[in-house]
């Protein structure tokens, strides 16, 4: 039931960023921020992610996750693109009572 924030963060970001968030073991769409906006996510996380809008030009694309589930435990897969680089990184999300 608690918010968490899986930390992301990319050095330099370069205009028109795309930042998604996706779950690494089976690539369900937790968020996506396309040209200064967000992407509707799959129906099990709609209205539970946010991401630190004013932090995106300092580079931090971290997630927060609110109302934690057991449901919610795993691999989580930050992708961040723009202009034909991109880069990702996963981040493991363990939950109290397992």
């Amino acid at each position: 039931g608690e918010d968490v924030v899986l930390n992301c963060h990319v050095e330099l970001p370069p205009p028109d960023l795309e930042v998604q968030w996706t779950r690494a073991d089976n690539d369900m769409l937790v968020h996506l921020y396309v040209e200064g906006g967000d992407l509707p996510p799959h129906y099990q996380y709609r209205g539970r992610t946010e991401l630190f809008y004013e932090e995106i030009p300092n580079g931090n694309v971290s997630l927060k996750l609110h109302k934690v589930t057991l449901r919610d435990r795993g691999s989580y897969r930050c992708t961040v693109s723009a202009q034909g680089l991109s880069g990702e990184a996963v981040v493991e999300l363990t939950v109290a009572g397992e």
